[in-house]
């Protein structure tokens, strides 16, 4: 089943990671490569490159939302962690199109996987599992809507919807059963391997064409974002793992930032003149916000990576990649 080398069952180092092409397993991936863990992954694409993957001790290809394929590979593996981050979305302009094809898709994935994993640990009490959560399972009741571990919910579409599903059956396992299982609301976050269509890689891909064919920046709209470094969020997420803390979080920036200032930031980070900055429509949409202070009591935790330095890496990486050879250079 397993593409690599096979794990040694009495290691309580074992990690597993489900979803592993995604920008948040491939950068917890690192962290954990760093500590010591041995990093399984699974993912849903069989054909996908293996340059994503050669950090991982070995990928695996079935479909963990079958409950036996799921189970045969948990037992082949034994981890002791495992994390979920697989989910079936887009970028804000074509998540409408993604629930109208991919809606049982998405339960599928959030809610069978999760109940998979979580049947799964009641027979195997001394693994603990971290699933992804999502800020879309609230929707802004005001202009800045607070968003803590005890919110009520209000999914503001079916993507949040499974979610919710999904955090209501762990929370459930959690306190009948004695699983070990966190579940993390995650607010935006961006990293370099970001896809196309999120708010991270269309700004790069946009300031990158500035720079390299000197394509002037449209006019974009100034919402407001709580927006991290998905390294901030994966530290979050390894150090809860480790410290073997049990509980919701909700994962952040915690502050509200315009994205007129994160891209001020970014022309100032690659000495790109303020008279190329493009003009910013006023936008009074309302605005979910991170409450961090529970995580920030538990571990001390803070942002270690602003977004704009995100991007900025990212532009680089596109320049590289457009300009090999033709003499551009930052």
């Amino acid at each position: 089943m397993l593409d690599g080398s096979g794990p040694t069952t009495s290691n309580p180092n074992v990690a597993l990671i489900i979803g592993a092409r995604s920008q948040t397993a491939l950068t917890l991936l690192k962290l954990l490569v760093e500590n010591k863990y041995q990093v399984f992954g699974n993912a849903r694409n069989p054909d996908v490159s293996k340059s994503y993957f050669r950090q991982y001790s070995g990928i695996d290809f079935s479909d963990v939302s079958d409950p036996n394929e799921c189970w045969s590979l948990l037992d082949e593996l034994k981890p002791s962690k495992i994390f979920h981050f697989a989910a079936v979305h887009a970028g804000r302009n074509q998540m409408n199109q993604v629930l109208l094809k991919n809606s049982s898709e998405m339960k599928k994935v959030h809610f069978d996987i999760t109940k998979n994993i979580l049947n799964w640990q009641r027979f195997n009490l001394q693994s603990s599992s971290h699933i992804a959560l999502s800020s879309q399972m609230f929707s802004a009741q005001s202009q800045v809507y607070l968003i803590s571990e005890s919110s009520i919910p209000s999914p503001q579409n079916y993507y949040g919807e499974t979610k919710l599903m999904a955090w209501n059956l762990l929370r459930n396992y959690r306190e009948l059963h004695g699983v070990n299982t966190n579940g993390y609301i995650l607010f935006n976050h961006g990293s370099i391997f970001t896809k196309d269509g999120f708010f991270v890689r269309d700004v790069a891909n946009k300031i990158a064409n500035l720079i390299i064919e000197g394509t002037p920046l449209k006019p974009m709209a100034n919402r407001s974002l709580d927006i991290s470094a998905s390294y901030n969020i994966c530290h979050a997420i390894m150090l809860i793992a480790q410290k073997n803390i049990l509980g919701d979080f909700v994962l952040g920036s915690g502050k509200l930032v315009p994205i007129s200032s994160i891209i001020g930031d970014v022309f100032e980070n690659l000495k790109i003149t303020q008279s190329n900055l493009p003009k910013f429509d006023t936008d009074l949409s309302r605005s979910l916000l991170s409450d961090i202070t529970k995580i920030n009591e538990l571990i001390q935790w803070g942002s270690e990576i602003t977004i704009s330095h995100v991007i900025t890496d990212l532009i680089k990486s596109i320049i590289a990649e457009k300009s090999y050879g033709a003499g551009k250079i930052l």
